[in-house]
Parts: structure tokens; C-alpha cells; sequence
């Protein structure tokens, strides 16, 4: 008798075949090497959050088999992704027939050829038979030309008449074989540059918030200094009508901007419009300004109230002074609406969607929580509503085309300077489940699990993310039509993307909805057809990509992503060899961007000091008193292996000594003398953070808090203008130049 599982009473050999073919893994290794098993009940639940009822063992074999069946089924695959220098050919399955069945496929290209040919069963290779539904089915590899250029294109098969097969149709996405990187790569050469968040930034100008002027500003003294690139944090779009929600990882869409980042002085109206003009002289708006511009961290609310209703007048002058007359100003605007199409539309429908519903029900509610009609953006209902509410709607267009246009503009300005990637753009590996995008994508994500990490060193009870899942079943069947999107918007105005968490190309760590972080399971996603994509539009884009591969990493995306072009991202405090020492600059790799720290990771000085670890004991992060004493310890060792490694690559200060003791505190010299040693490396990028240049303390985000920790808030504590063309700040600059050249 089959030994079953005590709460499904499903039987466990059963139940672990359906986990294998729905791509959902049983166990898995911990960053210690510990291996861990996730249990049947959170993969069961995991098999309903794609969407399927588990609750028998009927369920379970009629589940299975529809899996085993449905390419058979389907006759040709909805869509296929092929790969230059592989074999170009999918596999169909076809009738058993008396004769030899014949078809003729046609290939239309994206560039308008086709390609032609026939296929012959007898001719083709026979691959297996089954009977499915009571059809006798026979399933072969068809062949495809070698030369089908790279791109989008539908594959039609089409079968003789007398067979009365109805046309079968597949698409096809040929992608190269690495993705985009400056030629200057090619050849061993290094590039570096700052990696900032952009509402950090100060100046004397800006609203409370840093914005596009203050990114341009940046980026002339940048080219100055001979810096390639600017990274910056997501700039995904959040809710306007929620100001108090503020994580660039929890957007609520990723295919659009947040309109905070607008400078309202460039907005061309602003020169012509008298009521936005009148209202910004106004002593009171002046004083908040200069009230946020003076605080320590960003007040969204207020920040996003004086934006708006600049904006607003703004929006009122365009309409009645461009769109009225169609001049060629606003014949831009419309171009953008138009070629953004309904992705752009269902976006302002939401933001106007999410404004009504705060005010009637008056607090911030996800799109669950609306009224059943308007749940669905493709409802009467809400078509009803963009009906009544068209200048509404069209005001939040008009407020990402102002984004498009300014971060265009800045990237423009740094290729034009010598940058040679200019704007380094960062993609969140996911979104609010109560945000636009969620509502707009509904059919190609599951809302009844959520994503995060099992238990590691930066969170040892686990990461539950509240980030909705990439269904891995509906990504295929809908043709990858949300991941192209996403990366293709990503890409846009930018000369290099950095992927959170790429992993998540292969796998993510899936968890019910409500459960225990650490009480998941990984589920699995196509990685060489996502890579394939990632590949096309990097190649289209002229666009690179850097994965953050930090965390437990699977030995199978080490392997994929050099191979697909993809850098791979090294953070300092973790490259250590076996004996805990750090590496040297020669045992880098080069397809990689180096840095010291991330926004999820104490900064240099606060590393050093050990203030994040006194910050983590004071919330009660650690998960016991042996935990909390290890990872002090472990930071004593450390900061003598640091000062070793200095010691060894001939950088360490007179200033500073061998004895860490000796220097408790981070000075400028110590500080230099780190950043050469990561410039020595051989990774082709290296990113400086301006948080370790002003020797900040604190970190950007501390993860697993929320308000126990003022993230996505900090500035830095200078204007730009003042700590970039800082006399020290020259000469560091100075000594990575020199390094990297």
C-alpha cells in the first residue's frame, strides 16, 4: 500500500511527483550547507497559490496528468524561445496517421521576411507516442533554418486539408547569445562610478527630495571627475495618493516612474504658466520648502503635497494652452500615450482608481479591497469610469510622460559628457499586490503566496518580502508578454540594469500567504528562455546587465550568467576565501561590478564601527544571546583581515597601523585606502557609494524593519555640489581613476 501523507492523505510518492513536474523543490541547502526539507502542506499550498484545487487524491492524479497531457494537447507550444549557436527546432505532436503526415510552417518575422518550409513526418525526428483523450498521438522534433534573424516571430503550421487539423500557432523568440556590454569590456578594461539613491541628494534648489535637475547636476560633475556611470535606486512608481508608502522594492508598478523625482523648473510650462509661478512665490510655500530642504530625511507627505499641486497647475496649463491649440509640444505627449498603449492607460486608470477610493473609504486600499467592479481593469465598470474621469486620467499620463522625457534627457547629457554607460538602473524583483501593476497583471502572478529568503546571515529568521510571484505556469502560456514588458520599460534611458535578486530567474522562495518566512519551499522558472529575453533586449537596448547574485546562490545560475553575459555583483564584505581572509584584488573576477556595500548593508564607516550590529541588538534582531556574540565576533576578525589585505596590496595608511584596535573610529585615509583596494580589483566595474565618501554612519534600508527604522529616508548629509568637489573627495576620485586606468 502507497504510504500517504497524514494531513492531505494524498500519497507521498504522488504528491512528490506533482512537486517535481510543477517545478517546486523538496529541499534545499542553507547558507551553512545544511540541507532542509520543505514540507508537504507548504507545497501543497503553494500548488493551489498557482491557481489548481489539492485537496484529494483525485485532485492530485487528475492534476498530474493534465501537466503530462497538455503539450500533447496543444499540438505545437504557445511559445518557444531559440537561442543563437543552438539547435533551432520545438517539438510538436501530431495524429497518428495511415500516410505520412505532411504540414507546411511559415515563419513571420518581426522585420517582415518569411520563411518557409515543409514538414514530413517520415523525414522528421520521432521523438515518442502516447494516447491521449483516446487519440493516438506521435510527437517530433521539427527542424527550423539556422538563419532566422533575432527577434519576435510567429511560427503557423499548417496541415493539408484532408487532415482537417485546424492551424497550430507557436512564437518564436530567437535571442543572442550574450547579452549587450560596451566594447570596451571586450578587452579587460575597468569602468567606475557612484551608485546613489536618488532621493538622498541635496541641493539648494530641490524640493525636500532629490530630483532629475539634481541627478543632471550629478552627472556633469561625474564626466568631470571621469566616472562611466550613475547607478541609482528604483525609481519605480509608487502611489500618489498614498505618499506614506515609500519603498523603491515595493512599488506599485515597475513599468513606470515616481513622478517625486520631477523637477518642476524644466517642466517647459513652468516658463509660461503665471498661477504655478504665483503660487510658488508665496512666503508660506517658500518657508516649507526651505523647511524640507533643511531636515534630515525626505517628508514624503509634505513633498508629495507641494508636488502635486505644482503639478496639477501645470497639467491645467498644458491642456488649455498645448493640447488645445496641438502644438508640437503636446504632439509629443500624445505620441508617448500612444505608443505606450493600454500598458501606460491601465496605469492612470489606476492612479485616478486608487485617488477616488481613499477618499470615499479613507485610508489607502489595495485594489482587493475596491468594490468587486472595479477589480477588473477590463470591466464596464471601469471603462465607465476612464469615460467620466478622462482628465483625470489623462493628468497621471501627463505625469509619466514628464518622467520619461526628464530621465531621457539626463541620460542623453551623460552619454553626451563621455559617460560610456551613463545611467545604471536598478529593477525590484517585485511589486505591492495591491499596486497597479498587480491590477493590470493579474492573470500572470499568484496572490495567494508571497516571495522572500529563507534564514541567512542578514536575516536569520528568514525574509517574507510580501511581494506577489511570476506564476511560472501563466508566464509560459502567456507568452512572456509580462516579463517583456518589464524588462523592456526597465531598459529604457539607461546604459546598464541591475537585476535584484537574479536568482529569480531560476527560482524564488515562495511562502503561503500568512505563513512563517522560513516555512517555504523554492519554486522553479525557465531560466534559459528568461535569459534569452533578457538577452534580446539587452542586445536592442544597448543595455548591460549586473545581477545581484548575494545570498544562497544555486551553482546552476554561477554557471548561466557569465555564459549569458551577465555580470555578477561582489560586495566586499563578502568575498573572503576559505580561511575567512578577503581577496585579493587579482582573485576578483572581471565580468563583475565591485562594491564595498549596498543599501541593504551597513555603509563603511558603520561597518567598521560595528554600528549596525549594536543597531540590530538594540531592535532585537538577533534570533539569540549566541548569535548576537558570534556575529560581534566575527566583525572583530574582520576588521583584521581588512587591515591585512591592505597590508598586503601595499595601501594600508602609516595613520592607521595593523592593530584595529589602534583605530576604532573610520577616518578618510582608512576609508581611501578600502576603496583603492576594491579600484585594484580586476572586475570590469567598480561603484562608490557617496554615503562611504561622507563617512555616514547609518545605512539606507535595515532589513527586517519597517517603522522601527527610518529606511528609504536618510539624505546625505552634504549637497552635492559640496561633497563631490570636496578637496578629499577629488583626490579618492583621483586614486580610483588612476587604479582602474
Amino acid at each position: 500500500m502507497t504510504e500517504q501523507h497524514t494531513k492531505t492523505g494524498i500519497g507521498n510518492e504522488l504528491l512528490d511527483q506533482l512537486f517535481s513536474r510543477m517545478g517546486i523543490e523538496r529541499d534545499f541547502y542553507d547558507y551553512l550547507g545544511v540541507r532542509h526539507v520543505s514540507s508537504p502542506e507548504v507545497r501543497c499550498q503553494l500548488v493551489e497559490a498557482m491557481g489548481y484545487v489539492l485537496q484529494t487524491e483525485e485532485d492530485a492524479k487528475a492534476l498530474l496528468q493534465q501537466l503530462d497531457w497538455l503539450p500533447w494537447l496543444q499540438g505545437i507550444p504557445p511559445v518557444a524561445v531559440l537561442h543563437e549557436g543552438w539547435e533551432k527546432a520545438i517539438e510538436i505532436h501530431i495524429p497518428e496517421a495511415k500516410h505520412a503526415m505532411q504540414a507546411r510552417w511559415q515563419i513571420r518575422c518581426e522585420q517582415g521576411q518569411v520563411l518557409e518550409g515543409n514538414f514530413i513526418a517520415d523525414r522528421e525526428v520521432f521523438l515518442a507516442a502516447a494516447v491521449v483523450e483516446g487519440r493516438s498521438l506521435h510527437r517530433y522534433r521539427l527542424r527550423l533554418p539556422d538563419n532566422i534573424p533575432t527577434g519576435y516571430h510567429k511560427l503557423t503550421l499548417r496541415f493539408a486539408q484532408t487532415s482537417r487539423l485546424a492551424d497550430r500557432i507557436c512564437y518564436l523568440i530567437v535571442a543572442p547569445a550574450r547579452c549587450f556590454q560596451p566594447p570596451v569590456l571586450a578587452s579587460e578594461k575597468r569602468m567606475w562610478g557612484l551608485s546613489v539613491q536618488l532621493y538622498s541628494l541635496r541641493s539648494d534648489r530641490n524640493w525636500g527630495i532629490g530630483d532629475y535637475k539634481d541627478l543632471y547636476r550629478l552627472v556633469e560633475y561625474a564626466a568631470k571627475a571621469k566616472m562611466d556611470f550613475i547607478g541609482l535606486n528604483p525609481l519605480h512608481a509608487l502611489f500618489p495618493a498614498n505618499p506614506d508608502h515609500i519603498s523603491p522594492y515595493s512599488p506599485s508598478s515597475r513599468l513606470f516612474q515616481n513622478y517625486l523625482y520631477l523637477d518642476i523648473d524644466t517642466i517647459i510650462e513652468y516658463m509660461s504658466c503665471e498661477e504655478v509661478k504665483q503660487w510658488l512665490a508665496a512666503n508660506e510655500v517658500q518657508q516649507q520648502l526651505k523647511s524640507l530642504r533643511e531636515k534630515e530625511i525626505v517628508d514624503y507627505p509634505a513633498v508629495a503635497s507641494l508636488k502635486l499641486t505644482a503639478l496639477r497647475m501645470l497639467f491645467c496649463h498644458f491642456r488649455n494652452v498645448e493640447l488645445k491649440k496641438n502644438t508640437p509640444y503636446a504632439s509629443r505627449f500624445i505620441a508617448y500615450v500612444e505608443q505606450q498603449g493600454d500598458t501606460l492607460l491601465r496605469q492612470a486608470i489606476y492612479d485616478a482608481l486608487f485617488t477616488q477610493q481613499v477618499m470615499q473609504l479613507g485610508w489607502p486600499a489595495g485594489w482587493q479591497n475596491w468594490p468587486a467592479e472595479f477589480r477588473d481593469p477590463k470591466s464596464g465598470a471601469v471603462q465607465k469610469f476612464y469615460e467620466k474621469n478622462k482628465e483625470e486620467v489623462q493628468f497621471y499620463q501627463y505625469l509619466q510622460w514628464l518622467c520619461a522625457e526628464q530621465l531621457k534627457t539626463v541620460q542623453r547629457a551623460a552619454r553626451t559628457a563621455g559617460m560610456r554607460i551613463g545611467l545604471y538602473r536598478d529593477l525590484a524583483v517585485g511589486f505591492d499586490p495591491g499596486g497597479a501593476e498587480a491590477w493590470s497583471e493579474q492573470n500572470s502572478y499568484s496572490f495567494l503566496a508571497s516571495v522572500g529568503a529563507p534564514p541567512d546571515p542578514l536575516a536569520l529568521h528568514g525574509q517574507d518580502w510580501g511581494l506577489p510571484p511570476l506564476n511560472p505556469r501563466a508566464l509560459q502560456l502567456n507568452r512572456y508578454e509580462a516579463f517583456i514588458k518589464l524588462i523592456r520599460a526597465n531598459m529604457q534611458y539607461s546604459g546598464a540594469l541591475r537585476i535584484d535578486h537574479v536568482m529569480a530567474l531560476m527560482r524564488l522562495w515562495w511562502m503561503p500567504s500568512g505563513g512563517k518566512a522560513e516555512q517555504g519551499a523554492y519554486v522553479h522558472y525557465p531560466l534559459d528562455d528568461l535569459l534569452g529575453i533578457l538577452a534580446l533586449e539587452s542586445e536592442r537596448n544597448g543595455c548591460m546587465v549586473i545581477g545581484e547574485d548575494l545570498g544562497t546562490v544555486p551553482d546552476q545560475i554561477r554557471q548561466k550568467l557569465p555564459a549569458t553575459g551577465v555580470y555578477s555583483y561582489k560586495v566586499m564584505y563578502f568575498e573572503k576565501q576559505f580561511d575567512n581572509r578577503f581577496k585579493s584584488p587579482d582573485q576578483y573576477e572581471h565580468q563583475a561590478m565591485a562594491t564595498v556595500s549596498t543599501h541593504d548593508l551597513p555603509t563603511l564607516a558603520g561597518w567598521w564601527e560595528g554600528v549596525d550590529l549594536e543597531l540590530r541588538d538594540k531592535l532585537g534582531l538577533f534570533p539569540s544571546t549566541e548569535i548576537r556574540e558570534r556575529e560581534y565576533q566575527a566583525r572583530v576578525h574582520d576588521r583584521q583581515a581588512l587591515l591585512n589585505s591592505l597590508s598586503d596590496a601595499g595601501l594600508l595608511p602609516e595613520s592607521v597601523g595593523s592593530d584595529p584596535n589602534q583605530c576604532k573610529l573610520m577616518t578618510v585615509e582608512l576609508s581611501a585606502a578600502v576603496h583603492c583596494l576594491l579600484a585594484k580589483s580586476r572586475a570590469a566595474l567598480m561603484v562608490v557609494q557617496p554615503e562611504d565618501v561622507l563617512l555616514m554612519r547609518n545605512q539606507v534600508n535595515l532589513p527586517g524593519t519597517a517603522n522601527q527604522y527610518p529606511n528609504w529616508q536618510r539624505k546625505l548629509t552634504k549637497n552635492s555640489a559640496d561633497w563631490i568637489m570636496d578637496v578629499e573627495a577629488a583626490r579618492l576620485f583621483e586614486k580610483i581613476r588612476t587604479y582602474r586606468s
